[in-house]
């Protein structure tokens, strides 16, 4: 949700993505997202912390949350993250909570698994 474009066409080139928009989701309640994500099974990919926030409070079925932070910084600001996430030895758990910030040159990765 609310990714840059090259951010989303990135990610189709290694996987199966359905935006929002694409959804027909665009203007929807972050509760309605997350209830489609969890219906199909869905990793979410978003700037938004209510999302992020929302997976921790429910701990709803979603299959995952990635929270790029800060926001809006550019496509390859977004991709650069990513790269180190796949790049990553993380558990394979799910549902989960994976939340990227960037602080200048410094990249932190937290995993929290949801249940």
């Amino acid at each position: 949700q609310n990714l840059h474009v090259d951010v989303v066409g990135w990610l189709s080139e290694r996987y199966a993505v359905t935006t929002a928009r694409d959804a027909g989701l665009a203007t929807t309640t972050d509760l309605a997202l997350m209830r489609y994500a969890e219906q199909r099974q869905l990793v979410v990919v978003t700037h938004d912390t209510d999302l992020g926030e929302l997976a921790l409070a429910s701990a709803s079925g979603v299959s995952g949350v990635v929270l790029l932070r800060p926001a809006h910084r550019g496509a390859e600001f977004s991709i650069a993250q990513l790269e180190v996430l796949l790049e990553a030895d993380l558990p394979d758990d799910h549902p989960f909570l994976v939340v990227l910030n960037r602080s200048g040159d410094s990249l932190s990765l937290r995993f929290r698994r949801l249940s």
